[in-house]
């Protein structure tokens, strides 16, 4: 007799196809970015100057 260990095939479908881990990862993943780009758009762009125009004078049209 075989020592196998029977199982129904809804808990075979289950245990080759459950997906909560993925999703988990999906969201460390997502969370990850998130935090990511927070830090990057915290940051000023390095050597970056507005442009001086911005203070001048404007033009008025007489």
């Amino acid at each position: 007799m075989s020592t196998d260990k029977i199982e129904s095939q809804a808990d075979v479908w289950n245990a080759r196809f459950d997906d909560r881990d993925d999703e988990d990862l999906a969201c460390q993943v997502w969370a990850q970015r998130l935090t990511a780009r927070e830090q990057a758009m915290a940051q000023p762009i390095r050597n970056f100057t507005l442009p001086e125009a911005a203070n001048d004078d404007k033009p008025s049209a007489d």
